[in-house]
């Protein structure tokens, strides 16, 4: 027996596609409103990203002032560095039994 479908034939046109150009308006008028919300939308994220990026640097830069008051590392760090003594190997004697954690312990 002969297979039969299961679905009709999708309609075949009759010819050149024709719509109305009062229809065809609306929907392109609709994609052109949509495409502007979208592309304004962007717009506003890229203005966004950029006073973000900004205010990062703003905030880098008082930091990095800030680090530099309180560690030293200005201009002048190299000087105030070498002109500070420095220690070598530094020995600590010590007389007390080796509590529970330390490297001594034999536990």
């Amino acid at each position: 027996p002969p297979a039969t479908a299961q679905y009709p034939p999708p309609a075949q046109p009759a010819g050149p596609l024709t719509m109305d150009p009062g229809m065809m308006s609306a929907h392109h008028k609709e994609l052109m409103d949509c495409h502007k919300a979208l592309f304004d939308m962007m717009k506003k994220q890229e203005d966004h990203h950029t006073k973000v990026l900004q205010s990062h640097s703003l905030i880098m830069d008082a930091h990095k002032k800030l680090m530099a008051q309180q560690v030293g590392l200005g201009k002048n760090a190299k000087k105030a560095a070498k002109s500070h003594p420095k220690l070598g190997i530094v020995r600590l004697d010590y007389n007390y039994p080796p509590a529970k954690g330390d490297t001594d312990c034999p536990a």
